[in-house]
């Protein structure tokens, strides 16, 4: 089964099959109509973002798993990587510093568990494109799920380490 890395480099998000050799380009997924009229800035264009996101499968089922040393080979700024799948969802485990775009999930919510550092959920942006309406602050041991359909961005001030729980079919950078 072949495994596909995505990343960003300098603005060009690829899609690469691991020992492959091959590259191909990614468009990244539309932004469709909300019910609540947004604007999408284009500063939080996914494409302008040195996102590193891993979607193969790290540990399969029956399979101890161990963070400490996931999380101490981090060197991105944004790295996401796909644990494990549990039924028809997948466990991520997220390493993070900065500024996610924003976006949104048509048909899939999203549930965030901050296990270090503080990390925030940025809801509905105002007529600027830029500031937030509403912001959830978390910290270490709390979590929160948005709901599909949902604008929102995510951000951490500081290094912070947080788990994903998602449908496998998700688009990480939205629909």
């Amino acid at each position: 089964m072949a495994h596909h890395i995505i990343t960003c480099v300098r603005g060009i998000r690829k899609r690469r099959r691991v020992g492959s050799g091959l590259t191909s380009p990614i468009v990244p997924g539309s932004v469709t109509e909300s019910p609540h009229p947004t604007i999408m800035p284009t500063r939080s264009d996914p494409s302008s973002y040195p996102y590193a996101t891993h979607l193969d499968i790290r540990f399969p089922a029956m399979t101890k798993i161990a963070l400490d040393p996931v999380i101490d080979a981090v060197t991105d700024r944004w790295w996401n990587q796909t644990l494990c799948k549990v039924n028809d969802s997948v466990v991520r485990l997220g390493v993070m510093q900065g500024e996610y775009h924003w976006h949104k999930h048509d048909n899939d919510d999203e549930f965030f568990l901050v296990l270090e550092g503080h990390f925030l959920i940025d809801f509905e942006p105002a007529a600027d494109g830029v500031t937030p309406g509403r912001v959830v602050d978390l910290g270490p041991r709390e979590g929160y799920v948005v709901p599909k359909g949902v604008v929102h961005r995510t951000r951490a001030p500081e290094r912070a380490v947080i788990l994903m729980v998602e449908t496998a079919a998700i688009i990480p950078t939205g629909d």
